[in-house]
């Protein structure tokens, strides 16, 4: 009995929790003036335009924005912690610390603190950070002061590289090209992970859920790489989506950013 309960579970969470059109659970649509953006856990939106970081509400309105024009070439930016955003120059190994109104908290240069060849920088529950040393192909667990705690290298083949990289609660997700998937913890345990399904487009980690897409189906997972289900993408020009706080963000080719509503 317990199985067929799960299996409706199951059924009526893909077939209910994600229905997309254009008059139903729509709550805005916009353009940016970028080919990438980040949500924070609050909804915000982030969008990256050269030497300009833009926060957005839902509405569209632009609430904040930080300049940068001596370090123009942000690699990553790391937003998980509304409080403390995250900007990475990899070219002068520059790290910049945001508040929430996107106002300058510190400035670091790794290359004082002793680091090189650090390809990204994200923010850990504690507080603490994550770097990336990509000639090592290993990630640093350092603390608030950015001194290192330990380090792992990641057992993949020659030349692969790291596609996406998400920081949630005490874990490190990785995925890389060749779709080998690996997590580490807060204590430096590393363990190598699969899903049942291929996929070839993005992956997002949230703050329950685990998607990735497969051409116009998306499957979901729990973030023990569980299988949950699996939805249909609203549109085929989908080049990025967010799922964040039961709000889903779909940018598309021409750089619209579409919000829905009550989608997880």
């Amino acid at each position: 009995m317990m199985i067929y309960k799960n299996q409706l579970l199951i059924f009526l969470f893909v077939i209910t929790s994600f229905s997309f059109s254009s008059d139903n659970g729509k709550v805005n649509s916009f353009k940016i003036d970028s080919e990438d953006f980040s949500v924070d856990n609050l909804g915000f939106i982030y969008v990256l335009d050269n030497s300009i970081l833009k926060k957005y509400n839902q509405k569209g309105d632009v609430l904040n924005y930080y300049t940068n024009t001596a370090y123009r070439n942000i690699s990553n930016v790391d937003v998980s912690n509304p409080f403390k955003i995250i900007l990475f120059n990899y070219d002068f190994q520059m790290l910049f610390i945001l508040d929430n109104k996107l106002h300058l908290s510190s400035k670091i240069d790794l290359k004082e603190l002793g680091y090189s060849n650090i390809k990204g920088v994200y923010s850990s529950f504690d507080n603490g950070f994550w770097l990336y040393d990509e000639i090592q192909n290993s990630y640093i667990k350092s603390d608030d002061n950015l001194h290192e705690i330990f380090r792992r290298k990641i057992d993949v083949k020659v030349n692969v590289k790291t596609k996406y990289v998400y920081s949630f609660s005490n874990k490190l997700y990785l995925f890389y090209e060749n779709a080998e998937i690996f997590t580490l913890n807060n204590t430096g345990i590393i363990e190598k992970h699969s899903f049942n399904r291929e996929y070839d487009g993005f992956v997002y980690v949230d703050n329950s859920k685990i998607y990735c897409q497969k051409d116009s189906m998306v499957s979901v997972y729990s973030l023990d790489f569980v299988e949950l289900g699996m939805f249909s993408m609203p549109y085929n020009d989908i080049k990025k989506a967010v799922f964040k706080n039961k709000y889903c963000f779909f940018l598309r080719d021409n750089n619209q950013l579409d919000i829905f509503s009550n989608c997880q």
